[in-house]
Formats: structure tokens, C-alpha cells, sequence
């Protein structure tokens, strides 16, 4: 069955305020669409939010959480924090 998967959590140390989150699904090819969506944390930046890539810039301290989410060919959405 098709898996999505917004990888593991990363701990990102200040003065360090970049990171990249990379999904991971089980089939590219059944892939109709990819999104990221912040669901909570401090402001930052989004960069590639419609790729399996996520780029993420000005981080601050806090705690954030993203979603990745998956639309396949099929209709179909899969998702994971």
C-alpha cells in the first residue's frame, strides 16, 4: 500500500536557523501532487512547500510542527507530521 512519510524529528540549535525536511513516499509515480503545511510554531520561511524538499529558513526557538501531504493520481491523500 502507498506510505508517506514526512521523515524523522530534527532538532535544530540555534544560531543555526535552516533546516531542510525531506518526504519520502513509497511510489514517485503515483504521485499526483506534494504539500507542505506548517501547523504550528513560530514565523519562518517556506521555501519548495510544493515539492518532496521543504527549505526552511528563519527559524527561531520553539517547537514547530509541518505536515506533508500527498495527493496521488488515484484521488487519494496521505499525510504525516
Amino acid at each position: 500500500s502507498f506510505t508517506a512519510s514526512a521523515g524523522s524529528d530534527k532538532l535544530v540549535k540555534l544560531p543555526v536557523n535552516a533546516t531542510t525536511l525531506f518526504g519520502v513516499v513509497s511510489s514517485a509515480s503515483s504521485v499526483a501532487t506534494y504539500s507542505w503545511v506548517k501547523l504550528s510554531g513560530p514565523a519562518c520561511t517556506m521555501n519548495n512547500a510544493t515539492t518532496a524538499t521543504l527549505k526552511l529558513n528563519g527559524l527561531v526557538s520553539g517547537s514547530y510542527v509541518f505536515r506533508f501531504v500527498v495527493k496521488t493520481t488515484d484521488g487519494r491523500t496521505y499525510s504525516d507530521d
